[in-house]
């Protein structure tokens, strides 16, 4: 057993111990991440000790994902008290929603109208009732939401002298607007989607379209579309900078997409993750690069088990960086008849789908039966169209005529894509929809087709 088996075993039972031990996860998934981790076990010959050693950490790690669920509950009338603002959940002309910390470690989602309150202001509160908050298991897991207030008195004690939330999403709105100065609102409306996640510009009609031709992952704020991004900006700078200038403007390059996209901790994760591995992968190691990504994941959800079930970013993020660490060589290697500069792309783009096929089709249990071909037609367009609607956004704040001329280029590729999406979905049987546990099935099926197919280039990483 090498070193890097021994990290891919400890990370699936990290992952085994945190599902076991996290509520609302199906039995199918819980049987599926034990298999999986014995069949490994098993083809690695790890023996009594792996197996001893996998229970072992399945069951701290479960420990550990109990520990970290647990955290007060808050159900109480006429309550009085003192915090201050950890987070703005939503933020409109004159209503307000709010996450806010109060002694004891509680956390109270309050809805404020016509007054602006600030990320760490310091209030003092007065709720007439304060009830189970009304949102899914997820999102009070995430936040750690110990209760819901509405529309409570608050008295500001003391003001933020710096709230640097504020500043992005006046910046998110800023680049939203410049891109709709220069696109039609509804490719100025995909722009926004696919480079920053911003959906809320989207028709329910269009976001299905895209379910059904699963094109979703496309429009999700993930660490997928931070390595597509960064795909097309390597092999760019590969031609003009020394590699530590180039992971420096990698590295900027990246932290400007987290700030756009809101600056959330998972993103920020994601984008670490992505620039470790792309960065130790473009300097010719993809060995280390493995090794960086799963003790990187293990480690963070050691330390944040919630990021496995609860947040599909993360999960996005790993899938499509394993994917171009493992996957992207013998893409190249089969498109050797291309140029070189289209291969590259390509065969990363088609890699980094490999890797999050399985992570789309569990989280979403929909199966686009056109998937493969749409994903074929539209993921190898994406580097370029996040490249372009960046430079459109950002250069029409500086000089918009620049920004209208290369718009004209940028709205083409998106209109491409609707076309793509609308044609698509209303194919005859284009998607279908099925029970968990046949997701499951179709996931394994998925690992073993990868495994025939790319077995000989993988193996290699991990000797």
């Amino acid at each position: 057993m090498t070193p890097s088996r021994w990290l891919f075993i400890s990370t699936f039972a990290v992952c085994a111990g945190i599902t076991l031990g996290y509520p609302g996860v199906s039995i199918w998934l819980k049987a599926a991440w034990l298999i999986f981790l014995l069949v490994w076990v098993i083809i690695w010959r790890a023996g009594l000790r792996g197996i001893f050693c996998s229970l072992l950490l399945i069951g701290l790690i479960f420990l550990r994902t109990q520990q970290a669920l647990n955290f007060p509950k808050l159900v109480k009338s006429d309550f009085t008290g003192r915090g201050s603002v950890k987070n703005i959940t939503l933020k409109s002309t004159n209503r307000q929603q709010l996450i806010i910390e109060l002694e004891k470690g509680f956390r109270v989602l309050a809805t404020i109208q016509d007054r602006e309150i600030k990320i760490n202001d310091t209030l003092e509160v007065f709720c007439r009732e304060i009830s189970e908050p009304k949102l899914t298991p997820a999102q009070i897991r995430r936040e750690r939401i110990s209760g819901f207030c509405a529309n409570p008195r608050v008295k500001v004690i003391a003001a933020a002298s710096f709230n640097y939330r504020d500043l992005i999403w006046q910046g998110r709105m800023k680049f939203i607007k410049s891109l709709q100065k220069v696109l039609p609102f509804q490719e100025a409306s995909l722009a926004a989607g696919m480079t920053i996640g911003e959906t809320s510009f989207f028709s329910q009609t269009s976001l299905d379209e895209f379910r059904r031709t699963g094109l979703s992952h496309l429009i999700a704020v993930s660490g997928q579309n931070l390595s597509l991004i960064l795909i097309l900006f390597i092999f760019v700078f590969n031609k003009y900078f020394p590699k530590i200038i180039r992971i420096g403007l990698i590295s900027v390059l990246a932290f400007s997409f987290v700030i756009l996209t809101g600056g959330e901790a998972s993103i920020l994760r994601a984008a670490v993750m992505a620039i470790l591995a792309l960065a130790i992968q473009n300097i010719g190691r993809p060995v280390s690069g493995l090794n960086v990504l799963f003790a990187a994941a293990a480690v963070l959800l050691i330390i944040n088990p919630t990021l496995l079930w609860d947040n599909l970013g993360f999960q996005l993020s790993f899938g499509a960086t394993f994917g171009l660490i493992a996957f992207s060589q013998p893409f190249q290697i089969w498109l050797a008849r291309l140029p070189k500069f289209v291969r590259e792309v390509l065969s990363a783009t088609l890699a980094a789908t490999c890797g999050t096929l399985p992570v789309v089709l569990i989280n979403f249990q929909q199966i686009s039966i056109i998937s493969p071909i749409t994903n074929l037609i539209v993921v190898p367009l994406v580097p370029w169209i996040m490249g372009l609607v960046s430079f459109v956004g950002l250069a029409n704040l500086v000089w918009p005529p620049t920004a209208q001329l290369v718009g004209l280029a940028t709205w083409g590729f998106l209109k491409f894509v609707e076309l793509v999406s609308v044609f698509g979905s209303r194919l005859p049987g284009a998607s279908l929809i099925m029970p968990l546990w046949l997701a499951v099935t179709l996931v394994f099926a998925i690992v073993l087709v990868l495994r025939i197919l790319f077995g000989k280039y993988v193996k290699p990483l991990f000797d």
